[in-house]
């Protein structure tokens, strides 16, 4: 669900690291000591994406690709989770009206949990305009033939050398700013794996031990940033209200029965909102 995929992104996307261009995906990339920059769209005639990569990540094309199959989800079976979550009369139309439904992942786990930090308390718009202030701030410049891509995000190093007060600067409030760089910390000395190779529910705690970061911010990395299918965000607002208005409790409840495959169930009630 291509559709899909695009929306999502598009409302998240930071400027200068990202953007939706008509059926394309946009990003600059950073794989290893490369730089480039990256364009997917659909193939017209089977069911396939197509990346176009700047040349010069082209020694890194293997790594690459892993990791923008990650970034797509292209490793999931949809009709064996919609087998699943089908079972649930509420979310059965929902899985029927969208079978090719994935879950977005993370090119890296560093960025998409630094926008997940930016983004609590405040909109989806408001996160994506203090995602592009950090990217413009710290992030290192690139020269791409696509007018939108000027910047690569910042590494987590870079953040984690930079003082809270620097990023306030940015507007970000302070108690968040000092929760961004502690992220960045432990990410920079190796304490906190942010990928689909890390142990997902020893990392979902540390990511919880990050003072600032509570279950929400912490299940929704685990969903794009670790590939997680069980993570699943309970409290979140737009999932309760596709429920009826349950309860976080009562969500918890009615979601066991769509183990091991929650998060592919939050995107589904997500887009239907």
């Amino acid at each position: 669900d291509w559709a899909a995929m695009l929306a999502f992104v598009r409302a998240r996307a930071t400027p200068s690291v990202e953007a939706v261009r008509g059926n394309t995906y946009l990003r600059t990339a950073r794989v290893g000591n490369h730089r480039g920059w990256i364009a997917i769209t659909p193939m017209p005639d089977r069911c396939a994406l197509r990346a176009q990569v700047s040349f010069s990540l082209a020694p890194a094309l293997m790594p690459l690709v892993a990791r923008l199959r990650r970034l797509c989800d292209l490793d999931a079976h949809p009709d064996r989770i919609a087998s699943q979550l089908q079972s649930d009369p509420k979310l059965a139309p929902r899985v029927r009206a969208r079978p090719g439904l994935r879950v977005p992942g993370a090119f890296d786990g560093f960025e998409t949990a630094a926008r997940a930090v930016l983004g609590q308390q405040v909109s989806v718009a408001a996160a994506t305009t203090l995602a592009g202030r950090v990217a413009e701030a710290f992030g290192d410049p690139i020269d791409t033939p696509h007018p939108e891509l000027t910047r690569l995000w910042p590494p987590a190093e870079r953040i984690a050398r930079e003082r809270a007060e620097a990023l306030s600067a940015l507007g970000i409030l302070p108690s968040r700013a000092r929760t961004l760089r502690q992220l960045a910390s432990a990410v920079a000395r190796g304490e906190l794996i942010l990928s689909p190779v890390a142990d997902a529910p020893a990392t979902l705690q540390r990511i919880m031990d990050v003072p600032g970061i509570g279950p929400w911010t912490a299940q929704y990395v685990a969903m794009r940033a670790l590939g997680w299918p069980d993570a699943f965000p309970e409290s979140d607002l737009g999932i309760r209200k596709a429920l009826g208005g349950l309860s976080p409790t009562e969500v918890r409840r009615r979601a066991e029965r769509w183990r091991p495959w929650r998060a592919y169930a939050a995107m589904h009630l997500w887009v239907s909102t």
